[in-house]
């Protein structure tokens, strides 16, 4: 995945915006761990929990609202900018993913999903998803390497 992001960007304003429900609590572990990945720098979109968690349930409820919000977010607050999206099945990516570029079409040039083991993987559920999206808009993977090297073809609006 490191080596696809890095040949994703090569424009000094291209930027990866990683976005999670984990608290942001866990970001120095999350950066270090990027880091040592080989990861180009970027900035991270992380939940901010309670300073006191009444019920350790908290830290895992309403997860896709969170990171729904914040890459609704990032995308109203960049006007201007194309995005990838790149989640995964294990929950709700697929959907939110749709949802957003049907709120802003013109911004997201690629959603990609990778289908995350003991995620909900079947053709139906992704058709379903992006229904009524250009098939060549997204596309499920496996591992960093079923991701193209380049998306400069996307880049010049080709799906």
């Amino acid at each position: 995945m490191a080596e696809r992001y890095r040949g994703w960007l090569h424009k000094p304003e291209d930027r990866l915006h990683f976005v999670s429900a984990s608290p942001w609590q866990l970001y120095p572990g999350l950066a270090a761990l990027f880091a040592e990945g080989g990861f180009p720098p970027a900035r991270y979109g992380l939940r901010t929990l309670p300073e006191q968690l009444k019920d350790i349930n908290e830290l895992f409820s309403a997860s896709g609202d969170v990171k729904r919000a914040a890459v609704l977010e990032t995308v109203a607050k960049s006007p201007g900018r194309k995005f990838v999206l790149v989640g995964d099945s294990g929950e709700g990516d697929p959907e939110m993913y749709a949802d957003v570029t049907r709120q802003y079409p013109d911004r997201v040039v690629a959603i990609f999903i990778r289908e995350a083991e003991g995620g909900r993987n079947d053709e139906a559920r992704f058709l379903d998803a992006f229904e009524g999206l250009p098939r060549g808009l997204w596309a499920t993977f496996k591992t960093g390497d079923d991701l193209p090297a380049s998306l400069d073809d996307r880049r010049a609006g080709a799906p």
